[in-house]
């Protein structure tokens, strides 16, 4: 019976450049303006909470450490990965934008 591979590893090859895409928020997009009333809860200190989003693609690896047959040893998965990233960013009164979270489309 062959062994199966353990996992000693995963690691995340992929960069974000979060400074240029703010740049681009900035300077390409229109903003969205959530209008805030007193019952809602999530923004009820806020009069309004401008934001914008827009998808990214967001090229990379995933190196995944397997254990090998030979004790002691690694082998070394590199997976390309390739994939759309929404990013959301906001905006204090009279400031610029900011990313505030992301999330993967895949």
């Amino acid at each position: 019976m062959k062994k199966s591979f353990g996992i000693a590893s995963v690691e995340s090859k992929a960069v974000f450049h979060e400074e240029a895409f703010e740049d681009f928020i900035n300077n390409a997009m229109p903003a969205r303006i959530y209008m805030a009333n007193e019952s809602d809860q999530f923004s009820s200190n806020y009069k309004n909470i401008d934001w914008c989003g827009a998808y990214t693609p967001f090229n990379g690896s995933v190196d995944i450490l397997c254990r090998s047959n030979r004790k002691g040893e690694l082998k070394r998965l590199s997976i390309p990965s390739n994939t759309l990233f929404l990013v959301i960013c906001t905006k204090e009164y009279g400031g610029n934008y900011k990313v505030a979270w992301t999330c993967s489309m895949s």
